[in-house]
């Protein structure tokens, strides 16, 4: 239970680092930062 809530959680933060990434190349500073604030 424990396990699958850490591989859940680290999943996610491997997306959120994708995700603030892509858009960190793609649109620049302000975009990543509002959607890392919106999750």
């Amino acid at each position: 239970e424990f396990q699958s809530y850490l591989v859940t959680s680290a999943a996610r933060n491997t997306l959120k680092g994708l995700l603030s990434k892509t858009l960190l190349d793609a649109g620049g500073q302000r975009s990543c930062s509002s959607t890392v604030s919106a999750w």
